[in-house]
């Protein structure tokens, strides 16, 4: 029975005779170190760690847990060791229990890198409107009515960032956990289109009237949840706001019967090559020039919006020295 237990453990169990040499080793630890384990014996671990390129961290945690690091696949194992006393209280061997902790890590890497590029998008507005508003403390005798109302615009404007921020954090929230379940309604693209560029037209004044808007008259509705296509809509074009000049090209077309496709083309500077298999990636500050590939969480959560709500798909059609252009599906409420 227990030998049972030994070969079905989600764990690998490896056991060390007293001179520090296998003497066992479970299935598990054959699929961690992808060595066979009937090669084992007669071994030490740390040839094992060797041949599988595991890479020991430099100091142990407390409870003695020692931390492997792996490049190819890149994996994280944890290592806690158990004596195994003898009859006279030496040693009789060691007992090994190795954990692939690698989905944790990323998990914990990936929440860190997230708290950093909130921390960073909150600081601007944040301070913004905090330097808005004493301003107009601190000046409010002196200060005319057209220059209260400049000031109060800024302040609204970075309240209206702080807000879509944490809109998006809300969406990303409720998207990434598993029981996540859309409530999908009729949304009208053109209707869509108007109040997403009401939204820019607040953060970006005139540079709005770049955006050109190309909808065929007998386009279907989509289908999913309005709050979601405005999210997508609103990152995508205010991407290309953000980081080109010229103009944004908007369109929608019926590719197959219940999808609609929509693209976002710009004539910018494009996305840089090494970026474009990362970019709906959680990626690290907002902010950055387009050169450097800083998109911030913005096409994070187009993806997850458009696989986990819309059921679709979205990717970089083209980015070169002409420009970037984004495309992305969502299903049609088809007439009948």
């Amino acid at each position: 029975m227990m030998n049972a237990i030994l070969r079905h453990s989600p764990v690998g169990v490896m056991l060390e005779d007293a001179a520090g040499r296998i003497v066992y080793a479970n299935p598990e630890i054959e699929a961690i170190y992808s060595l066979q384990a009937s090669e084992m014996p007669g071994r030490k671990p740390d040839e094992i760690y060797a041949a599988a390129g595991a890479i020991p961290a430099e100091d142990a945690d407390s409870d003695g847990t020692i931390e492997l690091r792996m490049k190819e696949p890149d994996r994280t194992v944890h290592v806690r060791r158990v004596v195994i006393p003898g009859l006279e209280g030496e040693p009789a061997g060691v007992l090994t229990l190795h954990e692939d902790v690698t989905v944790q890590r990323q998990a914990l890497e990936a929440k860190d890198l997230m708290l950093r590029a909130i921390g960073h998008e909150v600081r601007s507005p944040a301070a913004a409107m905090k330097n808005t508003l004493a301003g107009i403390m601190q000046w409010d005798e002196t200060i005319d009515s057209t220059g209260r109302r400049t000031l109060l615009q800024e302040a609204y404007e970075s309240s209206d960032r702080l807000l879509s921020l944490v809109e998006s954090q809300l969406i990303i929230a409720k998207l990434e956990t598993r029981h996540f379940e859309p409530t999908p309604e009729p949304v009208d693209l053109g209707s869509a289109m108007a109040g997403v560029l009401a939204v820019l037209n607040h953060r970006y004044a005139e540079r709005t009237a770049a955006v050109k808007v190309n909808l065929p008259e007998n386009l279907p509705p989509a289908f999913c949840e309005p709050a979601h296509l405005g999210q997508v809509l609103t990152n995508l074009i205010g991407n290309a706001l953000e980081y080109t000049t010229g103009s944004v090209q908007v369109e929608a077309r019926q590719v197959q019967r219940g999808w609609l496709e929509v693209t976002v083309a710009d004539n910018g500077q494009g996305l840089p090559a090494a970026t474009l298999e990362t970019v709906f990636e959680k990626t690290g500050p907002a902010g950055r020039s387009r050169s450097q590939g800083g998109l911030g969480l913005g096409l994070y959560l187009c993806r997850l919006v458009v696989e986990r709500s819309f059921g679709g798909r979205v990717w970089v059609a083209a980015s070169d020295r002409r420009g970037t252009t984004f495309r992305f599906t969502v299903p049609a409420r088809i007439r009948t």
